[in-house]
């Protein structure tokens, strides 16, 4: 990875420590296995959540923060 603010390079180790990433995954096998189960959990929930929290996340990008969070209350 590199940071954006000193251009300096760190690894996937560096990046789980610093709370960049949540998982680091070894191997291309372990990632997709562990995509895969994601991607289960999130299909899981119901369709009209999902949608919801994608918008005000997508929203909050374009209106600003604190706008974003009254549409997600």
């Amino acid at each position: 990875m590199l940071s954006l603010l000193t251009a300096e390079l760190f690894s996937a180790k560096k990046a789980l420590e610093l709370g960049v990433v949540n998982h680091v995954y070894p191997t291309k096998e372990s990632l997709m296995a562990g995509a895969m189960e994601l991607a289960k959990k999130i299909a899981a929930k119901p369709l009209v959540a999902s949608a919801l929290i994608k918008r005000s996340v997508k929203m909050s990008l374009e209106v600003g923060e604190s706008m974003a969070w009254e549409f997600e209350r």
